[in-house]
């Protein structure tokens, strides 16, 4: 792995991040408990698909050269039916969608465009498409269906139960520790004191691991103090692929990370993301498990949980999905700073119209700002200002 130190950009940490080897750990699960699971193995199709050449709406099955007849209805055929009988010449039979088309068949006329003539029907258009799903259009059997390092979806459920896959193959999840420093902090179920406030970091970074396919641990609260510190990060290196520390990765009297992570022994990749908020952030390795430490504001912690742990997370696992989600969006308002020498990252929400309106936002600590948005709009190094309707680069939540 390159080894980086001091502060760095978004960029040279996702090339940093994609480097670190993938866990080769797998198992397999039920199919109704993959979702959200990252697949291991490529899926194959054990049939071609369609099956066979089916009917792909209710009408008549007849051979196109017989048309517009009158065509004698020789039977029904329903799906979930089969015939061995050979579709006789100026013969049709009645058919319903998903049902197997006959020998002697090459089209299904509609039956809207038909006309009953009391045990016969006469097609009534100039020209008709063949509307048969041909058997294998889709794909052939031993074909790959779903390519391994897919974050499993419904869709992905689906394809999987109609290949007969019952208990897919895939990546164990990442094993992460949350730790949570700060004198000041105590649990929700708590009433604050004076001087204290309430852990909101543990509880919303739980939910980010489990959305990013991480199982995880909630340690506690660690108060500000090295020994113990230090005592809590040894206890559990090795135990887990990921250990999260929110605060105390700065650089102030209390900010003990760093100090810590370099006397165990730990590599320090980069101590600082070039980004507003949430600029204090360290990265490490110590033996075989990655130490993040994000800061203690509630909002820089989780934008970093979304710009470093997610795309960490996504490579442990294999998973070839990106992580980050980008899409350019107009502004409905301008937005102006004053110095752009870190990359601005503005809470926004989508409106009706499709553009992205600014949020109220009084910086790194303002949490309730967070609620209900779609996204955060990116002003990049040396940009100063966007104008109103100009197309943005917005990272969705």
């Amino acid at each position: 792995m390159e080894i980086k130190s001091g502060m760095i950009n978004v960029n040279e940490c996702h090339s940093l991040l994609a480097s670190i080897p993938s866990s080769d750990k797998t198992e397999r699960v039920p199919l109704n408990e993959s979702l959200g699971r990252v697949l291991a193995q490529d899926i194959l199709a054990d049939t071609d698909q369609p099956p066979f050449n089916k009917s792909a709406m209710d009408g008549y099955a007849c051979a196109l050269s017989d048309l517009p007849g009158p065509l004698v209805v020789a039977g029904r055929i329903a799906a979930g039916e089969f015939t061995e009988k050979k579709l006789d010449a100026g013969n049709c039979y009645r058919i319903f969608t998903g049902a197997p088309v006959p020998v002697g068949a090459d089209c299904i006329i509609m039956q809207e465009y038909t006309k009953d003539l009391d045990g016969s029907v006469l097609f009534t258009q100039k020209e008709t498409k063949s509307n048969i799903c041909y058997q294998g259009e889709d794909l052939k059997s031993g074909e790959v269906a779903i390519k391994a390092g897919a974050l499993i979806q419904p869709q992905h459920i689906a394809v999987m139960a109609g290949f007969g896959i019952t208990q897919p193959y895939v990546a164990v999840k990442p094993r992460v520790a949350i730790l949570c420093s700060g004198s000041e902090l105590v649990e929700p179920s708590a009433m604050p004191c004076k001087a204290k406030i309430r852990n909101s970091n543990a509880y919303q970074l739980i939910g980010q691991l489990s959305a990013a396919g991480g199982e995880a641990d909630y340690l506690g609260i660690v108060p500000d103090d090295r020994e113990t510190i230090t005592n809590c990060i040894t206890n559990i290196v090795g135990k887990y692929d990921v250990i999260v520390v929110t605060g105390g990765a700065s650089v102030g009297d209390y900010d003990f990370m760093p100090d810590v992570l370099t006397t165990l022994g730990a590599t320090i990749h980069f101590s600082a993301l070039n980004i507003q908020p949430g600029k204090p952030i360290l990265f490490a390795t110590l033996g075989n498990t990655h130490i993040l430490g994000l800061s203690g504001n509630p909002v820089s912690s989780y934008l970093q949980f979304l710009l470093v742990a997610k795309p960490l997370l996504f490579r442990l696992s294999g998973c070839t999905l990106p992580s980050l989600k980008i899409v350019k969006t107009p502004l409905a308002e301008a937005v102006k700073r004053k110095k752009s020498n870190r990359q601005l990252y503005i809470p926004v929400t989508f409106n009706p119209s499709g553009f992205a309106n600014l949020i109220p936002f009084n910086g790194s600590a303002h949490i309730t700002a967070l609620a209900g948005i779609d996204g955060f709009a990116i002003l990049d190094v040396d940009v100063n200002e966007a104008m109103e309707n100009q197309l943005i680069n917005v990272v969705l939540v």
